[in-house]
Order: structure tokens, then C-alpha cells, then sequence
């Protein structure tokens, strides 16, 4: 759980597990106050983490606030928070805006997340693949029919409950990680069609389409939970798995499925002992507690 970490030069992304080089002066009865903010994936983690941080440190006071992965590494760059939060690594424009303001940023990994497609319980689709999917969110296919919904549903789309047979897209609004993922590694630089609605969180995706039998989104593993029984995971064919995976503890370590990624807590060098410490307590052993609560998956298998 706590390879060492090297430091890289300046405005370097580090990547590392409950990397503290040598151990840090411990805050342990001080008094603490922190703030972390960013991912809306990431948020449940750090609150469950919290709250055995401060059970343990009664005179430390954390706060958390989302706003999403971009948000979060923004703020640790202009050193506004103490920690941010985020579903993805720096992309090159914050890289390289750390390095102009001589930041090094610090990843910190918490755990593995799969960003899950899911449809209304009563769609009869069960998988898609990888192009099918960046053809919808596109607006290049419109209609269930064109995804053999009609053969499925054996009288129509219509008789399989989808209403008007109209695809309603639903994305995360810019900002997001969750979005960003999904850009990255399904749009691969197309842009999302006209008819795609934009909301806000995670949740608000699983809220519409839990209530539009025509609506395909995507999620969180974390805001997946509140999905039954009004919504399915849909499995996904990446571009070298022909065989249909859902995101599972097997399939997000294997990186078998297609839309795995890695959860971080962003710090910044020097860190202070009172961020060290904080961050030292969410990889170590309050982790697995941490990711039994939430449902995310450990890094590595054992740990859990």
C-alpha cells in the first residue's frame, strides 16, 4: 500500500498509493482545519474518510466540497484548498499551468472506479460496443430500432416500452471527470449530437434515465447504487475485448472493461504535515473500511 514517491521536477504529476517519503510529523491531538474539494466521485470517499479521520483527531476540522474534477485540480494549483479530488490525471493545459506557477501537483491513488453505461430497466438492449455507443451520444443514431430494439422487444420498440423509439442522451456537463472519461475514451474527439442532455452530477443522470425508458447515460460505481430497480447496466465490447463486460472488482482490475479509471486525492509539494497526515490516514488502513462503505473497488486485490 505505500510505495515510495520521487518528486519529478516542478508542475510533475506524481503517481503514487499513500506515498509519504519517510514519516511525517503526525498532527494526532492538534488542532486541524483542511479543506478538499473537486470529483463528485471522489466526495463520498474523502466524507467516509473523514469521519474516521475525525473520530481519530477529534480537534481536526475537514470540510468537503464537489464541483467537479476540473474545479478541484484548479483550486489546488491557485493554492485556494488543501487537497483536491479527482477521477483522472492533470491533462496537459493544467500540467502546464502548475509548472507555470511552480506547483507540483501529487497524486494520491484512493481506489478503482468504473464509469457504468446504463438504460431504463425496461430497454431489452444488453450490450454495446465501444463505436455503437460514440454513435448515439454523437447523434449519428437516433433510434432504439437501429440498435435492434424492435427484434427484442418482438412487437417494436414500442412494445418494449421505449415510448416513441427516440435515443434521449444524457452527459455529464463540462467540468466533470466522469465526463471527461467518457469524452476521452468514447467520443475520441467527436462532439456530443444536439438532442444529448447535459445535467449536473452523476446522480441526475441515474434520476433521468430511471425515469425516461428512452434515455442512455452513464455513471459512477458510487451514484450506480440508487440506480435499481428503475435502471440496467448495460455491458460494453471495447475496442480488443469482443466479449460484453460490466464493471466489476475483476473487470476494473484486469482493466478488462473498457471505461476503468483510477480515483485521486491531489496534493501539492511541500505538503503540509496536516495534509500528509489526512492523506496518509484515507490510502492506509482506514482504505478498505473506506471502500466497503462506498462500493468502489481496492487497487489491488487482497486489500479487501
Amino acid at each position: 500500500m505505500n510505495p515510495a514517491l520521487a518528486s519529478v521536477g516542478v508542475g510533475a504529476v506524481v503517481i503514487g498509493l499513500a506515498v509519504l517519503v519517510g514519516p511525517p510529523r503526525s498532527t494526532l491531538g492538534e488542532s486541524v482545519s483542511l479543506t478538499v474539494a473537486g470529483s463528485e466521485t471522489v466526495r463520498p470517499l474523502v466524507a467516509a474518510c473523514i469521519e474516521s479521520y475525525t473520530t481519530k483527531n477529534p480537534r481536526a476540522a475537514v470540510t468537503v466540497q464537489g464541483g467537479g474534477s476540473a474545479q478541484g485540480i484548479a483550486a489546488v494549483i491557485d493554492r485556494r484548498i488543501d487537497i483536491g479530488m479527482a477521477s483522472r490525471p492533470p491533462n496537459a493545459r493544467e500540467r502546464e499551468l502548475a509548472s507555470a506557477r511552480g506547483v507540483e501537483l501529487v497524486m494520491y491513488e484512493l481506489a478503482l472506479d468504473g464509469v457504468a453505461v446504463i438504460v431504463h430497466r425496461s430497454n431489452p438492449v444488453d450490450a454495446l460496443d465501444l463505436d455503437q455507443l460514440r454513435r448515439v451520444f454523437s447523434g449519428e443514431i437516433v433510434r432504439w430500432t437501429d440498435l435492434g430494439v424492435a427484434a427484442a422487444g418482438r412487437g417494436g420498440a414500442a412494445s418494449a416500452g421505449l415510448g416513441d423509439d427516440r435515443i434521449v442522451p444524457v452527459a455529464r456537463a463540462p467540468g466533470s471527470g466522469t465526463g471527461d472519461l467518457f469524452d476521452e475514451q468514447v467520443l475520441a474527439g467527436t462532439a456530443l449530437g444536439p438532442a444529448t442532455r447535459r445535467v449536473a452530477t452523476n446522480e441526475a443522470i441515474v434520476a433521468d434515465v430511471a425515469s425516461e425508458p428512452g434515455a442512455i447515460g452513464y455513471t459512477s460505481l458510487d451514484a450506480l447504487k440508487q440506480a435499481e430497480p428503475d435502471a440496467k447496466v448495460v455491458g460494453l465490447r471495447g475496442k480488443r475485448e469482443p466479449t460484453a463486460t460490466t464493471p466489476t472488482a475483476d473487470t476494473l482490475r484486469s482493466r478488462t472493461y473498457p471505461l476503468t479509471r483510477v480515483l485521486y486525492l491531489v496534493g501539492s509539494a511541500p505538503r503540509s504535515s496536516a495534509s500528509r497526515d489526512f492523506m496518509a490516514h484515507c490510502t492506509g488502513p482506514a482504505n478498505a473500511a473506506m471502500l466497503k462503505r462506498t462500493g468502489h473497488v481496492a487497487m489491488h486485490a487482497g486489500l479487501l
